[in-house]
């Protein structure tokens, strides 16, 4: 209910209580749209802290879905987060002595299609959706760009410092220097809203983005 005090463990920003309960204010949908919220930003931003944070404060039923979700059902030799046999078709790290990043061949191209379709029928179908995702490079951005033409989308991005950013992949055994190759991918495509994780709370976060989608809706 409204009144309740609900409490989240937010281990990506400054506050680690939140009290969720203010945030239920009312329906966000335009009538019989649905909305896709995409959170966009690089490796250890507070995408998906944000996202669970947001299903459990706004009003009806949101989905969440993940770039994560998808890589987790790639088979390993095509990549599924390491450096498989195949992974040059699929997706693979690239360590640098300044950075990595993420490539991936013609057939992740195909799951990036599969996956940015699939979040925009879940909207077109009748669900509101939280979509995570970290921007891999031009033709990823491009993939969304044309996707959220027709529907009802807000894009949010996340970033900290880059500092900030390196620890938390550390504790999260990802390569520590992920987030400095993505940082300038996850600026290419525009965003509603530009969030900081290292400067805000996520209770902070909620109410930006609350408050944004109340504003869109009226």
């Amino acid at each position: 209910m409204a009144g309740d005090q609900h409490r989240c463990f937010c281990p990506y920003f400054s506050q680690s209580n939140l009290d969720l309960g203010r945030f239920v204010v009312g329906n966000f949908g335009k009538g019989e749209t649905n909305i896709l919220l995409l959170l966009i930003g690089t490796s250890s931003s507070g995408k998906t802290t944000l996202a669970r944070a947001l299903q459990a404060a706004l009003p009806d039923y949101w989905q969440y879905l993940s770039l994560d979700m998808f890589f987790s059902g790639v088979p390993p030799q095509y990549g599924g987060g390491a450096n498989g046999p195949l992974g040059a078709l699929g997706f693979c790290y690239e360590n640098k002595a300044t950075d990595a990043s993420i490539s991936y061949g013609t057939i992740g191209e195909q799951v990036l299609l599969g996956m940015i379709s699939s979040a925009i029928a879940f909207v077109n179908d009748g669900t509101n959706l939280i979509f995570d995702d970290m921007i891999l490079d031009e033709s990823h951005a491009a993939i969304w760009r044309n996707a959220l033409n027709d529907i009802d989308s807000t894009t949010v991005h996340l970033s900290a410092p880059i500092g900030l950013l390196t620890s938390r992949n550390k504790v999260r055994n990802n390569p520590p220097r992920l987030p400095y190759n993505h940082i300038a991918a996850n600026k290419i495509l525009a965003a509603e809203l530009s969030l900081d994780s290292g400067e805000m709370t996520v209770e902070d976060c909620v109410a930006e983005v609350a408050r944004h989608l109340r504003n869109c809706s009226q």
